[in-house]
């Protein structure tokens, strides 16, 4: 009888001894599983952080051509509005010349004559002024168009961008609370098995109890490494997370 309890004994301890390697073989396994899908999101951040600053410096560069043709349609403009003046002026000059001329002229040939030469220029230099100031208002209203044009592309290009980063992001947080429960999962189906084996050996002798505790204590200084390494990779991939943030605002 006491060999057959011997017997029960041993095998019953060498299926602990197996279970906590077992134990230990899937807390690796997982603890490495673990380790390349946080490697693979650090990799998917710093891309996506790779393709925001390109981003960012692409809508600088955009922002810089839009300046600088900004800045050369406001010089045309300019040289635009100094041609007009400069025509208006010509033409005052040239309609002054003529009204003096014809002052001249009217004061010889008569009264009438006069009163019909300035209406003539009274009707000619109003419509003159006027088909400038449409020419300039013309111009101005084009220019305008085209700026409003400009930035409203701008905006849309931003806000897709904006929504495409969002997108990112959560699918990367899912990613990891996924990883994060499965292994959690797995951790304590296995601890479970563990427990259930060492309750049943729980009568032995102390050579048996010291064995256990043994096990036991492996077993939870493994999952107690792999909970940290899962906690570093989380404040890792948080710390990613928010200097992605930082980098789109």
């Amino acid at each position: 009888l006491n060999q057959m309890i011997a017997k029960a004994m041993g095998e019953s301890l060498r299926d602990v001894s197996r279970q906590a390697s077992q134990l230990t073989r899937l807390c690796f396994s997982a603890e490495k599983e673990i380790g390349r899908k946080f490697k693979t999101l650090r990799r998917s951040v710093g891309s996506q952080q790779k393709k925001l600053v390109r981003s960012v410096d692409r809508m600088e560069r955009d922002f810089k051509a839009d300046e600088r043709d900004f800045q050369r349609y406001g010089e045309r403009f300019s040289e635009e509005t100094a041609k007009g003046e400069q025509k208006i002026e010509k033409v005052t000059r040239g309609m002054n010349d003529r009204a003096e001329r014809t002052e001249t002229e009217l004061a010889l040939y008569g009264n009438d004559y006069t009163a019909k030469g300035e209406m003539r220029i009274n009707q000619t230099l109003p419509r003159a002024i006027k088909s400038t100031d449409r020419m300039i208002d013309s111009a101005m209203k084009t220019f305008d168009n085209g700026v409003k044009q400009e930035a409203r592309a701008n905006v849309r290009d931003v806000k897709q961008l904006e929504r495409e980063i969002d997108k990112e992001i959560k699918d990367t947080q899912r990613n990891a609370s996924m990883a994060k429960n499965e292994a959690t999962r797995m951790f304590d189906g296995a601890l479970r098995g563990f427990d259930r084996n060492v309750k049943e050996l729980s009568r032995g002798d102390a050579t048996h109890t010291i064995a256990m505790n043994k096990a036991m204590r492996d077993a939870e200084r493994t999952v107690e490494r792999i909970g940290d390494a899962v906690e570093r990779e989380e404040k890792d991939s948080e710390s990613a997370l928010e200097r992605m943030d930082t980098s789109l605002e």
